[in-house]
């Protein structure tokens, strides 16, 4: 039912039962009914059309819903109602008094059918809707525009059950909208002696009328300011009038004090405390100035065609035609001053600003003009990150030093200090850090940073960030490392910040499956160890990669992709576990290099597929260092063993390989298809496809973010946003809990087939 309100509260409310008898007899005097009769007949006796005794068809009128209507808004004191088969049809016919450009707060909590009609049906036909937490009133000032014409409270919520005080609601909208006289209770030296300008009342009584004036609110406007007004004087009066002009009549006298302004004023500390510009003051003075700078241009333009003859009346219509289109956007008023603080009122802020640009700004074409009257004495600027000091190796776009800002400071403080002879040192300590192997190799740089404390750091970081213009004193504050491993204990990445990188080098790709993964690596060894340049050249020699007899097929077909043939591959038997018999694979080299097949590398295998057994991966990378070959994992399936505490020990000698398959559809539980393939060294990446192609890539550069350089396919999705999504919301720890889930279910399984009778396992499982 939707009720009409009495329009006048001042009226003497009569008893319930008095109400509801009076509209009871209208209808029961005809043929002495008591309770009202029900009424079902559609069509109603007419004289003539349109002439009808107050009821013409039951889908308009009907004399048994009348009674009801009529009893209805007799009990809830309004004047009328009207009933309806439904809420929502009832809600259809009150939003369908607003026209487009209206706008509604409504509660946020709301019925389902009732969210749906305002935003899908009426959204549509540009009224806006806005949603608020109604349990305060507080929230609706800030959605409060010209255009708010109606506010829709549903309590108690659905499905939340919460009650609304539609009173207080009532109350705050009437002292909101209703008509107000706005005064200064103090002349204009009081805030000249308080505040050091006496601007500050005239900008604060411009906040209050401009509130007034965005509120739809008659009154709003000046007529006199008394400048010399003693204390206790009114000094303003009212004008009746919602024009803007009135803003432009209160700062008229102030604006030739702005619009002169010096760099040098603007840079005097005492000159800002005295003569402080306000906001307002600072809009209108702006955009006087820009009409005054268009005056100029528009003079030279009709001079131009005075003196080309080229000035007609439409030119000159034209011309002069050309005005400032400005507007203000948001004002952020006593409400929104904490704004930066406050998480909901940042929200109320930032969803303004945005509908209120929206469709109204136009990308390089308008200029937004952030004026904001505060002075801070201090700006302080805080990092939840410590100072990123290192490049990232691990693929984001991280990779110069000299970027870095906390470097430059270094760099800085060294020159000060006459310590700038330790950049050549170091650097050359780098370049003898290429010669070592790379599990030997350390960060130079660091010793760099050692020089200094973190403070000292920050210290001159803080001055190579502040503008020479700035008054106020600058001052960055970084998160430490020690406070980040507590805020985050069991994110490993601080290699950013401490410089101590879990890996010496190392990069990797995403690819499309662990049969691709594994390809793409025997490529890149098949081009990193060969005697020839097979990619440009073509293959003469006889080359060969050694594996284990139970080794996933897609190595061996890898290996016939290439061109190999059987020779290409050497099977490697395995024991009693299926697990390599490392102890042939010196004997199986050396009748390969007698055979003049060239060894390019081996392939361990953690887990095999049909066991699930890890191969002995220590033996095979020594094994592989002693004879300079590749070296490359198949850990697809069981490569995030890794994770767990309890089965990490079986990808132990993993750190010895070249290169590394892992399926993350596997064990990490993305969707498939999401391999890993990583590289030791990040350079050896770039050695798999060493082709040209001008229309994709230069000749010469790694571009770590074109994965068109290093993987089998030239398009595909963002693979890495599925591993980055589980990591983001679970951590780390969520793999090796699923590692010891599923491997600890294998134990048992397998204790349960080897304590049946008539059953045996083939071997003990070392995965899943």
């Amino acid at each position: 039912t939707v009720y009409r309100l009495l329009s006048s509260v001042e009226d003497k409310p009569k008893a319930t039962k008095t109400k509801v008898a009076i509209t009871k007899k209208v209808e029961t005097k005809v043929k002495g009914a008591i309770m009202t009769p029900i009424y079902q007949t559609s069509t109603y006796v007419q004289a003539a059309p349109g002439d009808h005794k107050g009821y013409e068809y039951a889908r308009t009128q009907n004399p048994t819903r009348s009674v009801l209507e009529k009893n209805l808004a007799a009990l809830e004191n309004a004047t009328d109602a009207i009933c309806f088969g439904s809420g929502l049809a009832a809600m259809d016919s009150v939003l369908k008094l607003l026209n487009p450009g209206d706008e509604v707060i409504a509660c946020d909590d709301l019925y389902g059918g009732s969210y749906r009609i305002m935003t899908k049906v009426f959204g549509k036909y540009g009224i806006k809707f806005y949603f608020v937490g109604m349990s305060g009133v507080n929230g609706l000032n800030a959605l409060m525009t010209p255009n708010t014409k109606m506010i829709w409270v549903e309590t108690p919520t659905n499905p939340m059950l919460n009650i609304i005080d539609i009173k207080a609601v009532c109350d705050h909208i009437k002292h909101e909208c209703g008509l107000a006289l706005i005064r200064l209770l103090k002349p204009l030296d009081y805030y000249h002696k308080k505040y050091g300008t006496a601007l500050y009342g005239l900008n604060k009584m411009n906040l209050l009328l401009q509130k007034q004036r965005n509120r739809g609110q008659d009154g709003a406007g000046l007529v006199t300011i008394k400048l010399d007004s003693t204390p206790g004087t009114r000094y303003i009066s009212r004008r009746r009038s919602n024009s803007p002009q009135y803003l432009k009549d209160l700062f008229e006298g102030v604006f030739s004090h702005f619009t002169d302004i010096t760099k040098e004023q603007l840079n005097d500390p005492q000159w800002l405390k005295e003569n402080k510009p306000y906001t307002e003051v600072a809009y209108f003075g702006m955009i006087k100035g820009l009409e005054q700078k268009l005056n100029e241009i528009k003079q030279n333009k009709i001079q131009q065609h005075l003196l080309d003859g080229t000035l007609t009346e439409t030119t000159l219509n034209k011309i002069l035609n050309i005005a400032v289109r400005s507007e203000k956007l948001a004002v952020k008023d006593e409400k929104l001053r904490t704004f930066i603080a406050d998480d909901a009122s940042r929200g109320q802020m930032v969803s303004h600003v945005y509908d209120v640009t929206y469709g109204i700004v136009e990308n390089e074409v308008d200029t937004i003009v952030l004026i904001d009257d505060s002075i801070p004495k201090k700006i302080i600027i805080v990092s939840s990150a410590p100072q990123i000091r290192y490049p990232d190796c691990y693929g984001i776009d991280m990779s110069k030093l000299k970027e870095f800002v906390a470097f430059r400071a270094l760099v800085e403080l060294l020159n000060q200090d006459g310590k700038n002879h330790m950049m050549q040192e170091v650097y050359d300590n780098c370049l003898e850090q290429e010669k070592l192997p790379m599990e030997q190799m350390t960060n130079q740089v660091k010793l760099l940073y050692d020089q200094y404390t973190d403070d000292q750091i920050s210290a001159k970081i803080s001055e190579l960030v502040t503008p020479e213009d700035i008054i106020p004193d600058v001052q960055v504050i970084y998160q430490s490392i020690d406070d980040l491993h507590i805020a985050c204990p069991n994110h490993k990445g601080d290699w950013y910040f401490s410089g101590n990188y879990p890996t010496p080098g190392g990069d990797g790709i995403i690819t499309s499956g662990g049969t691709l993964a594994n390809l793409t690596a025997l490529i890149c060894a098949r081009n990193v160890k060969a005697t020839e340049e097979i990619w440009q050249e073509g293959q003469n020699e006889k080359y060969a990669f050694m594996v284990s007899e139970e080794a996933h097929y897609c190595i061996d077909r890898a290996v016939r992709v290439m061109g190999w043939g059987d020779a290409g591959i050497i099977k490697v038997p395995v024991d009693d576990h299926y697990k390599m018999k490392t102890e042939f694979l010196e004997p199986l080299y050396q009748k390969a290099t007698s055979e003049g097949i060239i060894v390019l590398g081996v392939v361990g295998s953690a887990p095999t597929t049909s066991t699930g057994i890890y191969d002995d991966l220590t033996s095979i990378g020594h094994f592989c260092q002693k004879h300079d070959l590749w070296y490359h994992i198949d850990a697809a399936h069981g490569g995030p063993a890794v994770f767990s505490e309890k089965y990490k020990h079986l990808m132990r000698g993993c750190e010895l390989a070249h290169s590394i398959t892992v399926d993350a559809h596997k064990m990490m539980m993305t969707p498939s298809l999401t391999t890993m393939l990583f590289f030791r060294k990040p350079e050896d990446s770039y050695k798999t496809f060493a082709q040209k192609a001008q229309y994709l890539w230069s000749d010469s550069t790694e571009e770590w973010y074109n994965y068109g350089k290093r993987t089998m396919e030239c398009t595909k999705i963002m693979l890495s946003s599925r591993i980055y999504a589980l990591i983001a919301n679970y951590g780390l720890e969520v793999f090796g809990e699923y590692i010891d889930k599923c491997y600890d279910l294998a134990q048992i399984f397998a204790e349960l087939i080897s304590n049946t009778d008539n059953m045996e396992i083939a071997v003990h499982p070392e995965s899943n």
